[in-house]
């Protein structure tokens, strides 16, 4: 059956069980307007029901009155069979939109700020940008006078150097928890492969660091002179008070592909006061 809204003439195609027998009231989903539809007008095969047919059959009991919306279609046109509803399918348009937002964003954020990267495990990145290997640090336990130097914030990442190929950075910092200042201290870095064999060591005294643009740019010799500078142990490695840190950092230029592990130990220590 066939009904049309007297306000704004818009036709809808409804089920006749939805159209009760009397006067049942109805709601237009386009304008909103409430009008009464007769269910003999319908039948009837009018087409439209108006107010005024609607009050010559006088005013309508609650018990008998009828709020019904209606999907509007073309007239004569069923809507499809299985179609979802209207605003079931906005919600989740409004939804996936969001989402794809989001996503957009926190890419746009891992782009413009390489240092989340560190926050991201087994991030691959750019070659300008430092790369985390993830690699697993063995536990070195110091002895004798080093025992009181204590190694905090170490942390380890790839660099791509446009001179010499990829970098192998350990990094972090040496605090003194003795009561004695201390001087000179010297640690020891060691890779392993998947057996747990040495691959390479190297000693080094703390008190020297480069930035991320020097590991990227100097040439293997300018970055061992940078991180080898005697200037920078004396001014940060000579006399290092009670619960004192220095930084420290140190390089392997391609590392080996079976590398696994790392460890990283305190190897000398030398107290000020005794100067031993």
């Amino acid at each position: 059956m066939i009904i049309q809204c007297p306000q704004c003439q818009t036709k809808y195609t409804i089920d006749d069980s939805k159209v009760r027998p009397g006067v049942s009231k109805v709601r237009c989903s386009r304008c909103s307007h409430e009008f009464v539809a007769s269910a003999e007008e319908v039948s009837a095969g009018h087409g439209e029901a108006t107010e005024t047919s609607a009050a010559a059959q006088g005013p309508s009991s609650p018990e008998s009155e009828l709020f019904q919306e209606f999907d509007e279609s073309a007239a004569g046109e069923e809507p499809a069979e299985g179609k979802a509803p209207r605003k079931r399918i906005g919600a989740l348009f409004l939804w996936f939109s969001i989402l794809l937002l989001l996503a957009a964003i926190a890419v746009s954020a891992y782009l413009a700020f390489p240092q989340l990267r560190q926050l991201v495990p087994f991030s691959t990145g750019s070659v300008e940008q430092a790369q985390q290997e993830g690699l697993r640090q063995k536990q070195a336990s110091p002895a004798g006078s080093v025992e009181d130097i204590a190694l905090m914030d170490v942390r380890q990442y790839m660099v791509q150097n446009e001179k010499i190929g990829r970098i192998l950075v350990i990094e972090g910092k040496a605090i003194n928890q003795s009561e004695t200042a201390k001087k000179m201290i010297k640690l020891k870095a060691v890779l392993y492969d998947e057996q747990g064999e040495p691959l390479r060591e190297k000693e080094f005294l703390c008190g020297n660091t480069v930035s991320l643009f020097q590991l990227q740019v100097l040439s293997q010799s300018e970055l061992e002179s940078a991180l080898g500078s005697k200037v920078g142990v004396l001014t940060n490695n000579s006399n290092l008070g009670p619960d004192q840190e220095v930084e420290f950092m140190t390089v392997f230029v391609n590392p080996d592909k079976g590398l696994t592990e790392f460890s990283l130990k305190v190897v000398q220590a030398v107290n000020v006061q005794s100067g031993s």
